[in-house]
């Protein structure tokens, strides 16, 4: 007599191109994952660079997601070369990676308001 599979005791797999999710999830399901891991990073890195550039006040959520990417895409082309850490935007989440792209969001932030002529605190 077999007995049913159990699905919690199956292993993780683990390739380049993907995050280690759990076998039971089949490609849709994780890359759906990803995509809303990778907004919410974005979104949390773009918040605090907008509290350390002080524009948390003109910017919303949407804002701050698409300064979190955009900065995280900034740092990935400048800083990752030089420090040899990916951004989150190479599906890459660890705390090097997030401080990767928060400093490209910070340096973003300090170009947009180079260009709109905002003074410095």
């Amino acid at each position: 007599m077999v007995l049913a599979h159990d699905v919690r005791a199956t292993s993780l797999r683990s390739s380049q191109d993907e995050v280690m999710c759990p076998v039971y999830l089949n490609r849709k399901e994780r890359v759906m994952i990803s995509l809303i891991v990778w907004l919410v990073v974005g979104g949390i890195v773009g918040w605090l660079a907008s509290l350390i550039m002080k524009t948390d006040a003109q910017q919303g959520v949407l804002l701050n997601i698409v300064v979190g990417l955009v900065g995280a895409a900034l740092a990935g082309w400048l800083i990752s070369p030089l420090v040899g850490v990916p951004s989150i935007n190479d599906n890459s989440f660890s705390l090097g990676s997030i401080l990767v792209s928060l400093i490209g969001a910070v340096i973003l932030l300090g170009i947009v308001g180079l260009i709109r002529g905002r003074p410095r605190a």
